[in-house]
């Protein structure tokens, strides 16, 4: 029951689009909320309805009172994929007492994929660090607060009232004085090699293994493969292939955008036009949303991400070309942010700088039903208005959930992609759309 009078409704900051929630004893929030300050009851809101989908309050809406003077804001350990479970606390980049704003990078978080910059979602100070550097932490948990200027900042370490994390000694490396001088004949670093025998023993064979090149799979990669393996068990695949003519947009490009560039764009354009495939599913529900969040595959040291492109369908060519080159320039080198981490509703992967990849097959980054991908524009023999003709081509694949999709889908996105290039600005109207 919630029993509180208005006037005891602690102050929180809500920055939202149009929200909703089902009503709880009576008590229902619905409207347009924008940066704006509302009551509510005193309690925790974990979550809210935005067009039947739920969206975390996370650091983001977890809001306590802090005495009389202000209000602290909760940050929470964020989730850093479909899979992450817990991540671990790199580096703290502000301490207790130091002023912080919205946006401002506050510590460094780490998935077993890639590097996150944690950002503060409230201005004010950092009241307190429930956990220090190096911790593995469970998402959702909380780690720090932030409060308005008034709040008093607390310098302790980890808070009483959180429980602190185990400390971690150094593991301990167990093997047999010959097997740490084959290690040291061969230049192998114990720490590196995976025992294979009960006990954590690290055996001759082990240390073998390693020169050899027989390693195990790094987190990284174990990551891409559980979550391939679960996509194509899952989602039973099927694929849809066209050549798309390139030639009128490459005649008339402007000069700040690439190839990718153009891929990505036509792309965004297409979804719109064909919005059942800017979906996810869960096995029950299709989610299809108006918002394009597009995730674009890109290789990194750490391995594949699909780091997202929020609101994708309302940027510019120019703009969307400058978004994608820091997204994936954050993306490679190890400085991703929360934001540029989600799920995302359509991934691209672009293998065309790979001159000698024409065409293939990419597995759905699921719960997305949809996989586009983009082999290398070449000069190729065309046969248009009854001549042969050498134009820029470009093969497109593009994978489907059958579950969800069916053929024509597909169909409709390639045409209404190739449409996109035929009408880019000061391209040929005239050009022929895709033939499936």
């Amino acid at each position: 029951m919630i029993m509180a009078s208005s006037a005891e409704w602690p102050r929180i900051s809500v920055c939202t689009d149009r929200v909703s929630t089902p009503a709880i004893n009576g008590w229902s929030l619905q409207g347009r909320l924008e940066k704006s300050i509302v009551r509510l009851p005193r309690l925790f809101l974990t979550s809210i309805v935005m067009h039947n989908t739920m969206l975390a309050l996370t650091c983001h809406a977890k809001c306590a009172p802090k005495g009389e003077k202000g209000v602290a804001t909760e940050i929470v350990m964020p989730n850093l994929g479909f899979d992450t479970r817990e991540a671990r606390l790199l580096e703290w980049l502000k301490q207790p007492g130091d002023a912080v704003t919205q946006g401002e990078t506050i510590a460094l978080v780490e998935s077993d994929k890639t590097t996150v910059e944690l950002e503060s979602v409230a201005t004010g100070l950092l009241l307190e660090q429930r956990y220090p550097a190096d911790a593995v932490i469970t998402v959702g948990t909380v780690i720090a607060l932030v409060g308005d200027d008034s709040a008093p900042p607390s310098r302790s370490s980890p808070s009483q009232s959180s429980p602190a994390p185990p400390k971690k000694n150094a593991p301990t490396i167990k093997a047999l004085p010959r097997t740490r001088k084959l290690a040291r004949e061969k230049g192998i670093n114990l720490q590196t090699v995976v025992p294979r025998q009960a006990g954590g023993i690290i055996s001759d064979e082990d240390v073998r293994a390693t020169v050899s090149g027989d390693k195990p799979l790094s987190p990284a990669r174990r990551v891409v493969a559980d979550r391939l393996t679960a996509s194509m068990r899952d989602a039973p695949h099927f694929y849809v292939s066209g050549e798309i003519d390139m030639e009128p947009a490459l005649t008339q490009v402007l000069p700040d955008l690439r190839l990718n560039d153009l891929i990505l764009y036509a792309a965004v354009q297409a979804l719109k036009r064909v919005p059942v495939l800017n979906a996810t599913f869960d096995g029950t529900t299709i989610r299809q949303s108006d918002r394009v969040d597009l995730c674009v595959a890109v290789a990194t040291d750490a391995g594949l991400l699909t780091p997202v492109l929020s609101g994708a369908e309302k940027l510019s060519p120019s703009d969307l070309a400058t978004r994608t080159r820091a997204l994936l320039s954050r993306a490679r080198a190890g400085r991703l942010t929360t934001s540029d981490i989600g799920p995302g509703t359509f991934t691209v992967s672009n293998l065309g700088v790979v001159s000698l990849v024409d065409q293939f097959t990419a597995v759905i980054n699921t719960p997305q039903v949809a996989i586009l991908a983009a082999g290398a524009v070449k000069a190729r023999p065309v046969v248009r208005d009854g001549g042969l003709h050498v134009r820029h081509t470009l093969h497109l694949t593009l994978g489907g959930d059958h579950r969800v999709l069916d053929g024509m889908d597909l169909a409709r996105f390639l045409t209404a992609f190739q449409e996109t290039i035929n009408r880019f600005p000061g391209g040929d109207t005239n050009g022929e759309s895709s033939k499936d």
